[in-house]
C-alpha cells in the first residue's frame, strides 16, 4: 500500500520549492519604491507578497509589497573593476 505524504511534510516540501523559484529570498537587501529594506517574510503562493523592513532614525518602517515592486540591489551585483586601488 503506498503511503501519502504527511501534511506538514508535503507543505514544507511546497514551500521550500516555491522558495526555489522565488527571484527574492528572506534576508536579501532590495530596493522598494527608492529606499533600501530587507525581507523580513515571504507569504502567497499565486502572487508572493514580501514583508520588508527597514530602520529608520524615526522607528522601524515595516511594508508589503509584491515582487515585481522590488529591484535587486545592482551595486551588490555589478562586477567593478577595482584592483588598481589597492
Amino acid at each position: 500500500m503506498r503511503q501519502r505524504p504527511s501534511g506538514r511534510g508535503h507543505r514544507r516540501a511546497n514551500k521550500v520549492i516555491l522558495e526555489l523559484m522565488s527571484k527574492f529570498n528572506v534576508g536579501e537587501e532590495v530596493r522598494f519604491d527608492g529606499e533600501v529594506y530587507v525581507i523580513a517574510g515571504r507569504n502567497g503562493d499565486a502572487v508572493p507578497r514580501y514583508r520588508l523592513l527597514s530602520s529608520r532614525p524615526g522607528g522601524t518602517r515595516f511594508v508589503i509589497a509584491q515582487e515585481d515592486e522590488l529591484e535587486k540591489i545592482a551595486s551588490y551585483l555589478t562586477a567593478h573593476d577595482d584592483t588598481d586601488d589597492y
